[in-house]
């Protein structure tokens, strides 16, 4: 009788077509997924009958689970499938449920703009800046799309989750290879640029519209074709200034389009231009590279570093930069030609292969934290059993040092900080210190440094300033509050 070692991850189906990027991002995970059939077995999770239904017919080696609308129902069902992790491939609400589990979580974030732009200044607040932090705290790992993305998730939520942060890059959707090209209604125009974005204050169609008009001044007249669609405020805006500006026979807004009606416009498009402000990095711009589409992003975040030289950047909020880089594309043909080859190379290095590598490399090493025994955890603990203990820091670390501590009944004092560095007196319910004022005291506790690893240096020689005795003091740093998070993860 032969025993198998093969793991069971499940993934979580609940985004529709209408969600645009976040949705094709479901089917980048799927496709990852069924390249590690053999290896473990995979079962999708999902409420409505449309995902069940597209596992049976393109996925059939995962086993579909159709889930109660309830969700603590759902929960439940989850939970009873014993999983090694879950894969939730979305952020935001549609990802909460995931921190219902027992079962380990894998969670994206595909981005936390709402920190980075004004565009996105009223989705920004402390429930957001909770729920992501709650999404790193109760993962195993997280997946995000750059190593910009992976630097301002460990700015909003702590650099304790640093090694819980995988960069997974965007590859292009799996539809450019399996559909056919089929032209949208009517096109207005042979030539036109392409912007495949959902209208939003933050797309900035505005900026681009201006520039048309500026260059229409100028005696050149270029056509745009936008993928936006319904009824939204930035959509009424942008058709009003269009009709303003006098620009209805340059402008076509196909609404949406399906699959192979977006093929075809990556195909005959003059160039892809996106002056978002949403990034770190986005889908469409990979997308323009592997149809062999001229490509131009805004200079934000890490879109340069998408298309790398294989496409051109500019301001967003500059009309004047975005009226050079459209004279450019509509006028220079061997810049065309030239910047469609520097795209084929450039996609190399984002295919789907590369996703799929990078996704079990990721996949593997959240796997192993989440088995990982505790020998940092266990030595702390064997120093400071029966022993009054101080905890020098009163941020993350500090939090998880007390957790800890509590949970093996350990005699936590209080917290201490340095001079100056006393924002409250009291914190998780117990007195907050500073280091002059219970010098004394702590010379005959424990006091344990729970702090970054880059900061021990400094506050060690703060503490020996004060006569502190290092033989009574320990540290509680990163890798132990790595073990500790994922020793919960598996309690």
């Amino acid at each position: 009788m032969s025993v198998t070692n093969k793991k069971k991850i499940g993934v979580y189906l609940n985004r529709m077509p209408q969600a645009g990027g976040s949705y094709h991002y479901i089917f980048f995970i799927l496709d990852a997924l069924r390249c590690q059939i053999g290896k473990m077995d995979v079962i999708g999770f999902c409420h409505v009958d449309i995902w069940k239904e597209t596992l049976m017919n393109q996925y059939p080696d995962i086993e579909a689970v159709l889930l109660s609308k309830d969700v603590y129902n759902a929960i439940e069902t989850m939970d009873s499938y014993n999983c090694d992790a879950i894969i939730y491939p979305m952020d935001g609400a549609d990802a909460s449920s995931s921190m219902m589990l027992k079962t380990p979580v894998i969670n994206v974030i595909h981005d936390i703009m709402c920190y980075y732009d004004k565009s996105f200044a009223t989705h920004r607040g402390y429930d957001n800046e909770y729920m992501y932090q709650m999404f790193c705290r109760h993962s195993i790992g997280v997946f995000t799309d750059s190593d910009l993305g992976r630097e301002q998730i460990m700015h909003v939520c702590g650099h304790l989750y640093q090694d819980k942060i995988y960069v997974l890059p965007f590859r292009p959707c799996k539809y450019l290879e399996e559909e056919e090209p089929e032209e949208p209604v009517a096109l207005k125009n042979e030539k036109f640029f392409f912007y495949p974005a959902n209208f939003g204050y933050h797309k900035n169609h505005l900026n681009l519209l201006m520039a048309m008009e500026q260059l229409r001044e100028e005696g050149i007249k270029v056509n745009f074709l936008f993928t936006g669609q319904g009824q939204s405020g930035a959509a009424k805006q942008i058709k009003r200034v269009i009709k303003a500006f006098g620009l209805e026979e340059q402008v076509d807004i196909t609404g949406g389009i399906n699959n192979s009606q977006m093929k075809y416009l990556y195909k005959h498009a003059r160039a892809m231009v996106m002056p978002t402000y949403d990034g770190p990095t986005n889908i469409p711009p990979v997308e323009s590279l592997f149809m062999g589409c001229p490509v131009a992003v805004s200079n934000l975040y890490a879109m340069p570093w998408q298309i790398g030289d294989a496409g051109l950047v500019f301001n967003p909020d500059s009309v004047e930069d975005i009226v050079a880089v459209l004279k450019r594309l509509w006028l220079d043909d061997d810049l065309c030609c030239e910047l469609r080859e520097r795209g084929f190379q450039r996609i190399k290095s984002l295919s789907a292969t590369s996703f799929n590598k990078r996704f079990a490399e990721g996949l593997s090493s959240m796997l192993k934290w989440s088995q990982k025994v505790c020998p940092n955890l266990n030595a702390l603990y064997q120093s400071c059993q029966g022993k009054k203990v101080y905890i020098y820091g009163a941020g993350q670390y500090g939090c998880a040092a007390y957790e800890f501590f509590c949970h093996k009944n350990v005699d936590v004092v209080g917290f201490v900080v340095s001079d100056g560095h006393r924002n409250t007196e009291y914190y998780l319910g117990l007195p907050v210190f500073l280091v002059e004022d219970i010098k004394p005291a702590m010379a005959s506790a424990i006091t344990v440094l729970a702090l970054r690893d880059e900061h021990l240096d400094e506050v060690q020689e703060v503490l020996r300033g004060s006569g502190f005795d290092e033989s009574m003091g320990y540290v509680f740093g990163h890798e132990h509050a790595m073990e500790w998070f994922n020793y919960k993860m598996n309690s």
